[in-house]
């Protein structure tokens, strides 16, 4: 969550930092559903974070990891910010 107030603060550096290391720690525990939800859910964080320092590239690679999941549980807003984001 540390990741995600970084970003909405205006820090996407350091909000880059902590959203990995927040995905990489939930990951471990992917069979959860939970953890998997909610690893999805920081990775449209991150693809905000890495559009915002240039990492478009990046970016793009983890929108499609978590696109599926923005829409089946209808998170449209932070969808249409990620599309913006990666243009």
């Amino acid at each position: 969550m540390d990741g995600v107030l970084a970003r909405e603060a205006g820090e996407p550096a350091r909000a880059v930092s902590l959203l990995e290391g927040a995905i990489e720690q939930q990951a471990i525990d992917a069979a959860n559903p939970i953890a998997a939800a909610c690893c999805l859910y920081w990775t449209a964080h991150l693809v905000l974070a890495l559009a915002a320092v240039g990492r478009l590239d990046e970016a793009r690679q983890h929108f499609e990891r978590c696109q599926a999941f923005l829409h089946a549980v209808e998170e449209r807003t932070l969808l249409e910010r990620c599309v913006r984001a990666i243009g």
